[in-house]
């Protein structure tokens, strides 16, 4: 897996500006697969970022790469906590979320829950979810149906950190560099 992929699809989230991202790797060998996200999470810790493989279909894996601090944060909001027991979701430390998560990853259908794990607004996951993705009143790096300025101007910001980040990895910068380390306290 090159920098250059993983920075393309989460520079936001190495930038500690949103809790977490998700792209597909192929692979050869899962094994290998496996030990290069060992690899990035020993590399990674101290920074507060960690990779996991989150579904495996024939030869291409979905990483989610996150930050622990902010997704549990994320995670013990009473109107996140009721949302997510509605979509399944029985326990809600870090560990039995993302393992409930994993599961519903395995469905043919889509866990679109998923958008909270992300970052993306809750208004934003629910009304995808009851719409079944149509009537938006926006799309950009995701589909809007509540605070459209909001969201635009994070759809500028993660826009532009990408492509200052994709620009920083062409010029050498390495994956390690250009990730910022978690905050105390964030």
């Amino acid at each position: 897996m090159s920098e250059k992929l993983i920075v393309m699809h989460t520079a936001p989230t190495l930038a500690g500006l949103k809790v977490g991202s998700i792209f597909n790797a192929k692979f050869e060998k899962i094994e290998e697969l496996k030990e290069e996200i060992g690899y990035l999470n020993q590399k990674f810790k101290r920074k507060g970022l960690v990779f996991t493989i989150v579904r495996v279909r024939k030869n291409v894996a979905l990483i989610y790469v996150y930050r622990p601090a902010k997704l549990q944060s994320i995670l013990q909001e009473d109107r996140i906590c009721t949302f997510l027991k509605q979509h399944g979701y029985a326990q809600f430390s870090l560990k039995e979320a993302l393992e409930t998560l994993t599961e519903h990853l395995k469905s043919d259908d889509f866990p679109h829950e998923i958008g909270v794990f992300l970052g993306y607004p809750l208004e934003d996951v629910i009304g995808f979810i009851e719409n079944k993705g149509a009537n938006a009143k926006k799309v950009g790096l995701w589909k809007v149906y509540g605070e459209e300025e909001q969201a635009e101007a994070l759809f500028r910001l993660f826009k532009r950190c990408t492509t200052v980040y994709k620009d920083r990895c062409e010029k050498g910068f390495s994956l390690e560099k250009l990730t910022v380390p978690e905050r105390k306290g964030a």
